[in-house]
């Protein structure tokens, strides 16, 4: 993956599109090289040009491989990636706490292969976001269902401090600024209960 993480971003999940979906384009390229070889034992003389057609075909399929292994799916604590792009970075982000629902259908054959489709309901909007010939699209569900949990019980997690600088502030103890984390904690802490950096 190419898109650098935040600070405290751990990845859940990582899938990309399933390897059938290089099946057309290895058929497209075999095809042209073995027309274009049938052709040669016709030709009395076979000039250098006559090559290009197959050389084109292999860099075709070479670049349909490289399309499909950068092509990912990241699903972290914050966020979910879709990044794509062979000789230039393209990167869309769904922040998790924007997500409605998740939902995906598996065909037979996708079922016996591992792949299948994706469908993400978020509350931007862009609304649902498709991805197709997902590899392991259960598995991808359940990694945002996980990041949901955890987002959920951080964002508690972080009220509860809050209300316990409230509380603490009330009867008259004193706090201070953390100087990397800008959150307020007790004047005689060594160590923050936000960043967990020591002070």
């Amino acid at each position: 993956m190419k898109t650098p993480l935040r600070k405290d971003e751990k990845v859940f999940f990582e899938t990309h599109k399933h390897w059938f979906v290089l099946i057309l384009p290895l058929i497209i390229t075999l095809i042209i090289i073995a027309l274009s070889a049938y052709l040669y034992t016709k030709l009395e003389v076979i000039q250098w040009w006559h090559f290009i057609v197959p050389v084109f075909a292999f860099f075709y399929f070479i670049y349909k491989y490289y399309s499909w292994k950068f092509d990912l799916w990241v699903v972290t604590s914050h966020r979910v990636i879709d990044e794509f792009g062979v000789f230039s970075i393209n990167s869309k982000e769904s922040p998790i706490d924007k997500i409605n629902n998740v939902s995906y259908q598996q065909s037979l054959l996708g079922r016996m292969l591992g792949f299948g489709n994706v469908q993400i309901q978020t509350a931007a909007e862009m609304g649902e976001t498709s991805y197709t010939f997902i590899s392991h699209p259960q598995k991808l569900k359940e990694a945002l269902s996980a990041a949901q949990e955890q987002y959920k019980d951080y964002q508690m997690n972080k009220q509860a401090f809050k209300l316990a600088d409230a509380v603490d502030g009330e009867i008259g103890e004193e706090t201070k600024e953390c100087p990397y984390c800008a959150e307020k904690i007790k004047a005689k802490a060594k160590v923050c209960r936000y960043c967990k950096r020591e002070l």
